[in-house]
């Protein structure tokens, strides 16, 4: 009995650091960039289809970051886009701190 406890919290701690270890981004947000030569009519549609609103555009407006409103993690917003040719690629909004 006592080996089976042993057990079960081993798995809940390395659970546990995998989730905090997987939730390393802003939530809600995700980065996107398309491919050179797509309108900025057919951007609009795609964020629409996905479900997403600009809130800035950085690296010269290259790239999007936009904000989850259709209440989708940001798993399956990156899967979502996945779908489109026109994206390059989409991204969790990663928290990055400097080493120490």
């Amino acid at each position: 009995m006592r080996k089976y406890a042993i057990i079960s919290v081993i798995i809940a701690l390395v659970a546990g650091i995998t989730f905090a270890y997987a939730q390393n981004y802003v939530p809600n947000q995700v980065l996107v960039k398309f491919k050179d030569g797509v309108s900025e009519e057919r951007v609009t549609e795609i964020h629409n289809a996905v479900g997403t609103k600009i809130q800035d555009k950085i690296l010269f407006g290259k790239i999007h970051l936009v904000l989850i409103v259709n209440g989708a993690s940001v798993e399956d917003t990156i899967k979502e886009y996945a779908k489109f040719a026109e994206v390059e690629f989409a991204e969790p909004n990663y928290i990055v701190k400097p080493m120490k």
